[in-house]
């Protein structure tokens, strides 16, 4: 690889691997850099100046930050948990994902009489075996990562990964035991881990549970205890949070932020996507919180207030549910309560309508938008000497009626709608605008939210989009 000469003097390199997409953060003053492999394993290293990493060359520049990134090897590979629990359902336990080999088939297959674990060849496997023959990736949600964009993210105490999941027909996905027959672990969601810096390196978080029954809120018993470890001590870790709201995403077309609240105490989580089944770009802002990360209780003063605006009662939840069972989609349940007698002459607006229903369903509120212009002027191209109108813009000889002005009175040339699709590379950032204060110098005024993407036409024109929003002090965008 060609390189110029500072690059060259500040290049560090690691043996080569098939890394498809880099992420950096900022963490208590430490960058972290993460490479994902073709294989969807992410790896990671920690710029470290206090490390003696260097000291070892007499010659080297021991103020070159190169010398102080850890060494990537297979201890830097990110260990997720063998855990995943769905944001909002605290009751439900967790689902656990079986011990799996290298060639991704379970290590257990069965139990005997005595309930030892046996092999497939129905030997007794001893704790040592199991743990020689057992791989971190498939024994754990790293599988369910696609390989996709990501995102890292600091709160100052924690260290968050965003990835997006497999889709259900995926080799990787796992089959849980339901009545359902869609009974995939994820489909293309929204997967959330956070991990604690030790040095430079990153451990997940822990959590208390109580010991046997090992779910953070409901005890086996009455002699049941919370406690960092179950009752063998072996720890607890926090499990992969899936945000099941959070769906259809596709080319890892999401962005996270953490706004600052109403109070210094306060902050929110601000979350793009983009679903690739509705075209459209949704926005969740959820309260955050240390413990359960995603906050989900306001979900309820949401819902009061439009059953107060609009003068309902509380049978929508009931009128709703039911049609969820029904297996109807937001708009759909939309359009039919409205004609029944209940909702007939409230005047509710269709979009507003279909939002709830999907904050009943999905117990988190959103505001989405379709990828759109709505003010493209028809212009007409010449050829490049300008002599005449390309070929394209005309039709017998005169130009298109779609690109003129006509002789029929009050037949005027209109601004026409363009629909997008949004294609790659979504992503955010959380800003001040500013202006010139009496003393000649810039002073913060409004707080804001940018949102950039790639979209394209359906004439496969590609275009970067932007859309700015104001934030309210209460950290929600409006």
């Amino acid at each position: 690889m060609q390189t110029n000469k500072f690059i060259a003097n500040n290049l560090k390199q690691e043996s080569t691997s098939n890394y498809k997409y880099t992420a950096m953060v900022s963490h208590m003053g430490k960058p972290v850099s993460f490479a994902m492999q073709d294989n969807g394993k992410i790896f990671y290293s920690v710029l470290d100046m206090s490390s003696q990493a260097a000291s070892s060359d007499a010659k080297a520049d021991k103020n070159n930050d190169k010398l102080y990134w850890s060494k990537v090897t297979q201890a830097s590979m990110l260990y997720f948990p063998q855990e995943i629990m769905q944001t909002g359902y605290a009751l439900v336990a967790n689902k656990r994902i079986d011990v799996y080999d290298s060639n991704n088939r379970k290590v257990i297959s069965s139990y005997n009489a005595n309930k030892q674990p046996l092999d497939s060849n129905g030997q007794i496997l001893d704790k040592k075996t199991i743990k020689n023959r057992t791989d971190y990736f498939y024994s754990s949600t790293a599988r369910l990562t696609a390989v996709a964009p990501f995102q890292a993210l600091s709160d100052g105490k924690y260290i968050y990964i965003f990835r997006q999941s497999i889709q259900k027909t995926d080799a990787n996905n796992i089959q849980m035991v339901s009545d359902n027959a869609d009974s995939s672990i994820v489909d293309s969601t929204l997967l959330v881990d956070r991990f604690v810096l030790s040095g430079t390196f990153l451990k997940p978080g822990r959590e208390i549970r109580y010991q046997r029954s090992k779910h953070k809120t409901e005890p086996e018993s009455k002699k049941d205890t919370l406690a960092a470890t179950d009752v063998e001590g072996n720890p607890f870790y926090e499990p992969t949070r899936e945000l099941d709201f959070v769906r259809n995403l596709e080319k890892g077309n999401f962005s996270a932020l953490l706004l600052p609240g109403s109070s210094a105490e306060e902050k929110r989580w601000q979350i793009f996507s983009y679903d690739k089944i509705s075209n459209k770009v949704n926005s969740f802002n959820i309260r955050f919180d240390y413990s359960l990360v995603f906050d989900t209780s306001d979900t309820k003063t949401l819902i009061d207030a439009f059953i107060t605006r609009y003068s309902l009662d509380k049978s929508l939840i009931t009128d709703v549910q039911a049609e969820i069972r029904n297996n109807k989609t937001d708009d759909q349940i939309a359009t039919l309560l409205s004609t029944q007698a209940a909702y007939v002459d409230k005047s509710i607006p269709q979009d507003a309508f279909a939002e709830i229903i999907y904050t009943i369903r999905t117990g988190v509120s959103k505001d989405d938008f379709t990828p759109a212009s709505a003010g493209a002027w028809p212009l007409i191209e010449y050829t490049s000497d300008g002599s005449a109108v390309k070929p394209e813009y005309l039709e017998s000889g005169k130009v298109k009626n779609s690109h003129a002005f006509q002789a029929t009175a009050g037949d005027k040339l209109q601004p026409y709608t363009v629909d997008y699709t949004v294609k790659n590379g979504m992503s955010s950032c959380y800003y001040y605008q500013q202006e010139m204060g009496e003393d000649k110098k810039p002073m913060k005024n409004k707080a804001c939210v940018m949102l950039a993407m790639g979209i394209e036409d359906a004439g496969a024109n590609k275009y970067i989009a932007i859309v700015n929003f104001a934030v309210a002090a209460s950290g929600k965008l409006s």
